[in-house]
């Protein structure tokens, strides 16, 4: 059985040198790990050379099982249809909005609220938000899976003591990403590829005169696109400075958002405050979901036995799921994001995999509990939202000569914010993963992306970067007892964990392969601003063979400029 996906556009396509339609068939079968059995008809891009006004085909196969069509005008998607089937949207799967002193009720302020005697007042049943009596003193045990010593390999001594070796090797000359960093190469001055994908994205997202027209134009279609309604926008709060700036901007510039907060019940004091002090001094209301927290510890112990380094995954899918769910249930077209790659830098490309299927893959391999609430995102639904829903995702600060140390200044003087110590920080988890897990078990430094990014825009000299990163980054005592506490984990175990052979992504069951054939479609909807420009470029490239380079720097159609449309990375 073959069922086709049809996408029509005002694009001239070529596919080995030829002009005109390019048709990919799928069989509607896909093995659970992706692909095995299919003939890869596609390898690489479909390119856009060149622009007119016959629409051209793209048909991709039946990989969610049902027949989707959409009809592409002028990078505006103005007609969609699902088969012959009619969608039907589960009410059940929409979060409901928790009133604001419920952050205060779930997330343990101190160690001691954590683990088994930590039961959060808000649980989630049948899909719903529901209060619940206050939590027992002595509630039940939990069965959690057994750390298998055997399974997991020798013990060794586990020291306190950084794994994380300085930077070696090459570095580049411009900023401070070594010869280690993944599908890293350099120019004959001895700049990295990393350096420059940043300069095409600040052709692509200008500052200045020209961000301004931008934005405005951004603006004025999110005002357009919220007439009639509450709100016209959502936009993700976590009580760090990039999502509360860009929460401020957006009241700045006249709109009506709604503050979406994932709480993964790991968020710190400071972080809990800040949201609730910007949000008074904006007079902004906040719609946070609250994920079982025995839950979600459930799946963060489940990441730890699978051996892998993308064990905070689950946060990022949760907050996605939990905007898109937001701006469905209130009719909003545009998700507002704060990132912003001046300041936060550019991943490199093989330091973090993520998709739902993953997290299924090992929540069933090691997981002790049902995952009820935990909002994963399932590759029909981020279709449906992306493409059904038509909701973009936009990040406003591309386009804003956003300096950082200025941010904090304002936010501190006129919202009653306070600074939490260092990106990630907010939250205990990924304190956990970037301040001891990584640099522990996989000599990674996560602070070299943010030094790299200031380094890059002029924020901070490259001597001083290279300063900061000589000193490894704080081992935060009371974050790593915490975890042990809430995950279950003797000594033992935390030893045997963090000693365990390491595994990636691939030994894992996910949509990767999916994403690769379906390379053509994402490559529209990140044109469309319907998928930000890093999944894109990430997740929907083949995986290189042994020994080769994957490649990190832009193709000449990802980094040509698009002025006045954003397309979000």
């Amino acid at each position: 059985m073959h069922e086709r996906l049809e996408v029509a556009l005002p694009l001239q396509l070529t596919r080995d040198g030829r002009q005109g339609d390019v048709v990919i068939d799928r069989p509607a079968r896909v093995h659970q790990r992706g692909g095995e059995g299919h003939d890869r008809e596609v390898e690489d891009d479909i390119n856009p050379l060149s622009r007119d006004d016959r629409p051209q085909r793209v048909v991709v196969g039946g990989i969610l099982g049902v027949e989707l069509q959409f009809r592409i005008e002028a990078s505006r998607i103005s007609q969609v249809r699902l088969g012959a089937e009619e969608e039907v949207v589960d009410d059940d799967q929409a979060a409901r909005p928790v009133a604001r002193d419920s952050l205060d009720k779930v997330t343990p302020d101190e160690p001691g609220t954590a683990g088994d005697e930590h039961t959060p007042t808000h649980e989630r049943q049948g899909g719903r938000l529901s209060q619940s009596a206050a939590p027992s003193k002595t509630p039940p045990r939990v069965r959690t899976a057994e750390v298998s010593h055997a399974m997991l390999g020798p013990r060794q001594p586990h020291q306190d003591r950084l794994a994380l070796t300085p930077l070696r090797g090459r570095i580049c000359a411009r900023c401070v990403y070594d010869e280690r960093i993944p599908g890293i190469t350099f120019d004959s001055e001895g700049i990295c590829s990393y350096c420059h994908l940043h300069d095409a994205m600040e052709t692509q997202y200008p500052t200045g005169a020209a961000g301004d027209l931008a934005l405005a134009t951004i603006v004025a279609r999110i005002r357009e696109g919220g007439r009639g309604k509450k709100y016209d926008c959502v936009v993700g709060v976590s009580g760090g400075c990039d999502s509360s700036f860009m929460l401020y901007k957006m009241v700045e510039y006249g709109l009506r958002p709604l503050a979406v907060h994932f709480d993964n019940t790991w968020n710190s004091p400071i972080a809990t405050t800040n949201i609730y002090n910007v949000l008074e001094k904006l007079g902004v209301e906040l719609d946070t979901y609250v994920v079982n927290n025995k839950e979600f510890d459930d799946l963060s112990r489940s990441f730890l036995l699978a051996g892998v380094k993308d064990i905070d995954i689950t946060t990022d899918i949760g907050l996605t799921t939990t905007l898109y769910r937001a701006a469905e249930r209130h009719g909003v077209k545009y998700v507002i994001e704060g990132h912003s790659f001046r300041t936060e830098g550019i991943a490199p490309l093989g330091w973090v995999y993520m998709d739902g299927k993953y997290i299924q893959s090992v929540h069933r391999q090691f997981g002790a509990r049902p995952m009820e609430t935990f909002p994963n995102l399932w590759l029909k639904d981020f279709l449906r939202f992306a493409a059904i829903r038509n909701i973009r995702r936009i990040r406003p600060l591309y386009y804003i000569d956003y300096q950082k140390d200025e941010a904090k200044r304002f936010l501190a003087e006129n919202l009653n914010w306070s600074w939490y110590g260092g990106h990630h920080l907010e939250n205990r988890w990924a304190a956990f993963v970037h301040t001891y897990y990584w640099p522990q078990r996989y000599g990674i430094d996560g602070r070299l992306l943010g030094h790299a990014a200031l380094v890059r825009s002029g924020q901070l000299a490259r001597s001083d970067a290279l300063a900061m990163l000589a000193d490894p980054p704080p081992i935060m005592e009371d974050v790593i007892e915490l975890v042990k506490k809430r995950l279950h984990l003797t000594d033992a175990d935390f030893e045997a964990v963090m000693n365990a052979p390491k595994k990636t992504y691939a030994d894992y069951a996910t949509y990767k392969r999916t994403f690769e054939r379906l390379r053509p479609l994402f490559w529209l909807l990140y044109k469309a601003d319907r998928i930000p420009k890093s999944f894109y470029i990430k997740f929907t490239r083949p995986d290189p063979a042994p020994g080769e380079v994957p490649m990190a720097s832009p193709t000449r159609a990802e980094g040509k400029a698009t002025h006045g449309v954003p397309s979000g990375d």
